[in-house]
């Protein structure tokens, strides 16, 4: 979301936080893979077969899906929760008994003779995974040939084994297994897609960290535990993350995020839920465009305190406005009628009507949002009629936050956005002022639908070379949003190439939007483990421990917080911290080679960026400091790295004899 704001937004909620209560190129480490998806494994024990015992699988209830055709593009439709249906966790357990060996060479794929196009896909998927693993090419076979004892059983299919449907909920998938024969199928052909994923992860020890980088084992036969029943249900309907590493198409589908905002997913791979014109947020200025309206209809556009028209927002109350708004809506659809979601929202500004008409409305709702819910329920109302399959998204942002009286249509969605919270913190930390009047907002929001997005905010906007600390608190915001009736998340981070962890909390979202219950300590140790190599406890000493300083100095941060303000540089303990970190560093520097090495060198900018501007008053004369500062940014360049959302002046003009936090300042 752009973030027009800035500059003063940014004082704004440093003051107000200070309130109290107020290789996918390579195979890296063949035989090391994440831990286990939804068990809870060590990453030892997710590589290879699986163990033998007891283990549960967590999901969650949602809506189902609609079956697609034959060679058939799949349409995706997130189903309104009208009828009290809300995500909540389930479980299914699986026993697993001894594992035995089979030779690869005997078995097949199979497919149904009419497989659509991401089946045929699924199935490719698995045949190419399976080759890198055993040496061995399965053919890939329709179900129309003779049954064989040996078959993976790729979609809907003739075949005798089958997977049971009816426990499968919206983009929810079953691993079975019954003697020889392992069927993987999803409630529709995307979902067949990321059962395959699983299958790959979870019972063959794959493990897909980013776009490029992914570790595969060697083994000379297929070990599958004797029997798996294996049923996955995600928590969320609409699964979103905004890192790069997720924009990628492929590695966006075996993350099972499931929004093509951020990219746009081919049919191949089960193309993401879609918003109608590839419009996702703030359309209020091309549904009814100024440089169209404002000469002949001033009075469409919003009064202004100083009695002024202000093009940036709309007269919501005139009906007029809401007519244009409609018919643009619709016409909109009409070009793009297999669409999932039309966003008619609030453009970014905080300004809004304050005509008479709109003041006694927002008086009479006790929020300037009730003459938004108010119009957007009109234009629903008209979009069912013609499209019953549609919902309309709009915002609940900046003065719109707080929640009205007029409770949205059943094909309104609702999204609630945590811009202003601190996010070192757990969204419902009621010791944040900020943070608890999101969970107030939240929480009156629940009370009037079911049908709530939130769009959530993971990194500083203003420096995304520096480390955020907000591990800690992903899972539970994901947990608490869960808990109060949120159905779909988009996960905003940095979508350009990093020096930070922008694939690690790609990753690690990703999972936890589809099991919020997972174990995320094993799934960052997993991760870092294959991503950095051998030396990767010391970077996670520096994620916890980085974190542990910001709350020792008692900072918060918000999505534009300057690092000086986060971690004071003169502070005492943030200049022990940075000593400190160096040996960390150099450790898993030392401990690495190849891709992970090139990881661990990269990863280590923020370090140098924090270093070098701590630094900077006590040896910014030396010919040390100016070297390092030079050798910084020839790496960032090496590598491609954006400073900040709004990279002011240019990277090639920078002054390396002043501190790098000042770079590219306006």
């Amino acid at each position: 979301m752009a973030k027009t704001m800035r500059s003063g937004m940014a004082l704004l909620l440093s003051l107000l936080l200070l309130l109290p209560l107020a290789a996918c190129g390579k195979p890296a480490n063949p035989g090391s893979s994440q831990a286990g998806d939804q068990s809870g494994e060590s990453p030892s024990s997710a590589a290879g077969a699986p163990e033998s015992g007891d283990f549960t699988v967590s999901g969650a209830d949602s809506s189902t899906g609609t079956e697609s055709g034959a060679g058939q593009e799949t349409t995706r439709r997130p189903q309104n929760n009208s009828a009290g249906q809300k995500p909540g966790a389930t479980t299914t357990t699986t026993r697993r008994t001894a594992s035995s060996s089979t030779d690869p060479a005997s078995y097949v794929i199979v497919q149904g003779a009419k497989a659509t196009r991401v089946e045929q896909q699924a199935a490719k998927e698995l045949q190419s995974y399976l080759k890198k693993i055993t040496g061995v090419q399965l053919s890939i076979v329709n179900d129309s040939t003779a049954e064989t004892a040996n078959e993976f059983i790729v979609g809907s299919t003739s075949r005798s084994v089958k997977v049971d449907k009816s426990k499968l909920k919206y983009d929810g998938f079953a691993v079975l297994k019954k003697g020889n024969k392992i069927a993987v199928e999803g409630v529709d052909d995307r979902s067949t897609l990321y059962g395959v994923y699983h299958l790959l992860e979870t019972y063959f020890g794959c493990g897909f960290y980013s776009e490029n980088f992914e570790s595969v084992p060697a083994s000379k036969t297929i070990r599958l535990p004797d029997s798996i029943n294996d049923v996955q249900n995600p928590a969320l309907e609409y699964r979103d993350v905004g890192w790069h590493a997720t924009l990628d198409t492929v590695f966006a589908a075996k993350m099972r995020n499931n929004s093509d905002h951020s990219r746009r997913v081919s049919s191949s791979y089960g193309r993401g839920i879609h918003y109608a014109g590839g419009q996702f947020v703030h359309t209020f200025s091309s549904l009814l465009p100024a440089n169209k309206y404002y000469n002949a209809h001033p009075e469409y556009f919003g009064l202004t305190v100083s009695g002024g028209r202000d093009t940036a927002t709309l007269c919501l109350s005139n009906p007029e406005v809401v007519k244009v708004l409609t018919q643009s809506t619709l016409d909109l659809l009409s070009k793009d009628p297999d669409s999932d979601i039309v966003s008619v929202s609030q453009n970014d500004t905080t300004a809004y009507c304050r005509c008479e008409k709109c003041a006694a409305i927002i008086k009479e709702e006790g929020s300037p949002a009730g003459p938004i819910i108010r119009a957007i329920n009109q234009i629903a109302a008209e979009v069912k009629k013609k499209y019953p399959h549609v919902q309309v998204d709009t915002l609940a942002y900046m003065y719109s936050q707080p929640p009205c009286k007029t409770k949205p249509a059943d094909n309104v969605i609702v999204r609630l956005c945590s811009f202003y919270c601190a996010f070192d913190t757990p969204l419902n930390d009621d010791e944040r002022t900020v943070n608890r009047t999101f969970a107030n907002d939240l929480k009156g929001w629940g009370k009037l639908t079911k049908n709530i997005y939130v769009w959530d905010y993971t990194t500083d906007f203003d420096f995304y070379l520096y480390t955020y600390p907000n591990f800690s608190v992903l899972q539970p915001n994901i947990q608490f949003l869960i808990e109060n009736n949120v159905t779909g998340i988009f996960e905003q981070g940095n979508p350009n190439k990093g020096g930070e962890f922008g694939e690690l909390r790609a990753y690690l979202l990703s999972k936890l939007l589809w099991n919020p219950k997972a174990d995320v300590n094993a799934l960052m140790d997993g991760f870092l483990q294959a991503y950095y190599g051998s030396g990767w406890k010391n970077i996670k000493t520096y994620i916890t421990e980085f974190e542990k300083l910001v709350k020792k100095l008692g900072t918060s941060a918000t999505i534009y917080i300057s690092p000086e303000i986060l971690t004071p540089f003169g502070n005492a303990n943030t200049k022990d911290f940075v000593a400190r970190a160096q040996g960390w560093w150099d450790a898993a520097e030392k401990a690495a080679s190849g891709e992970q090495l090139d990881h661990v060198k990269r990863s280590r900018l923020q370090y140098t960026y924090l270093a070098q501007s701590v630094n900077y008053s006590s040896q910014k004369n030396t010919a040390a400091w100016k070297k390092a500062n030079q050798q910084l940014l020839d790496d960032i360049k090496k590598y491609n790295v954006r400073l900040r959302e709004h990279e002011e002046g240019s990277i090639n003009n920078v002054d390396v004899n002043t501190p790098p936090i000042d770079w590219l300042d306006t």
